[in-house]
């Protein structure tokens, strides 16, 4: 069973849209769409608690995934955020116009992977992840931030989108390619040139974010209930697709396509035109652009 929120869709759109008595100190941002064992969650005037399917969570919440825990929330603006195994983040600040479709999505990471598809806030303003050792700002895509490196290292892979950039020891380098990374090994270490990742790195860090085989939740997903909604479950998209298969172009992307060969244009071109025909934003095959 993959890490679904392809059939919970409909579900988490009516609990995002739901009004609901929260403690005046707690701001809801959003909903946790799926959750597999050992997810918990501790809003600033709250007890942590576990996380369940439809759980509110709230600026300022702390996230704590154990090594068999994952989570994924889907924010107000359409963001959604995957957490993976022994990670642990601070939604720090979330500030969202519905009418303007702008605001701001600020993010701490102590440790751990993470997926972050951006949402209406990121096509104006870049969504922030801070690492121990970097700060990740997300313009308009896809990218996944692993920080789990035992001595403090950060990873993060562009998958889509307008850009991502990476700042470290007073550097930025920025990734506007799908499948490269920039990598920074420690802190106040300038961040490397972006360069292709591996189909073997893709394939490992995908695996880890899309999940156990026993969700939680009185609403968390089953194969019959994923069957019956006619959708196929996670992301099952070959690596290779996402990272470029030649794997001999090192050399560093500041911003310029420049190299991309009309393959890869074409590719590119392919997959922006399905996402927007998909709606706004994509999350998981399924557009969320209702919520707005």
């Amino acid at each position: 069973m993959r890490f679904v929120l392809h059939a919970f869709s409909l579900v988490v759109i009516a609990l995002l849209l739901a009004p609901m008595p929260v403690n005046a100190q707690d701001t809801k941002i959003g909903v946790t769409a799926v959750v597999n064992p050992n997810a918990t969650g501790k809003a600033p005037s709250q007890d942590r608690r576990t996380l369940l399917v439809g759980s509110d969570v709230f600026s300022q919440e702390n996230v704590i995934t154990t090594e068999n825990g994952q989570a994924q929330m889907l924010f107000l603006d359409e963001s959604a955020l995957t957490i993976g195994p022994n990670s642990e983040v601070v939604l720090d600040e979330f500030v969202y116009d519905p009418n303007t479709k702008t605001g701001k999505l600020a993010l701490t990471a102590t440790k751990g992977l993470f997926r972050l598809v951006g949402g209406r806030i990121s096509k104006a303003n870049p969504v922030i992840l801070k690492t121990p050792t970097a700060t990740i700002g997300i313009r308009g895509g896809i990218a996944m931030v692993d920080a789990s490196d035992a001595n403090g290292g950060t990873t993060s892979t562009f998958l889509f989108g307008d850009k991502m950039d990476v700042t470290a020891g007073g550097v930025t380098k920025t990734a506007t390619r799908p499948g490269f990374t920039i990598t920074v090994t420690a802190s106040n270490v300038p961040p490397s040139d972006p360069s292709p990742a591996t189909a073997a790195q893709l394939a490992g860090a995908l695996s880890s974010l899309e999940g156990t085989s026993e969700p939680t939740g009185d609403n968390a997903p089953t194969d019959d209930t994923v069957a019956a909604a006619g959708v196929s479950g996670g992301s099952d998209a070959d690596p290779s697709a996402i990272a470029p298969t030649g794997g001999t172009d090192t050399a560093g992307d500041t911003g310029s396509n420049a190299g991309i060969t009309d393959d890869a244009e074409g590719g590119a071109e392919k997959n922006e035109t399905s996402q927007e025909t998909a709606g706004d934003t994509v999350t998981g095959g399924i557009s969320l652009s209702g919520l707005s």
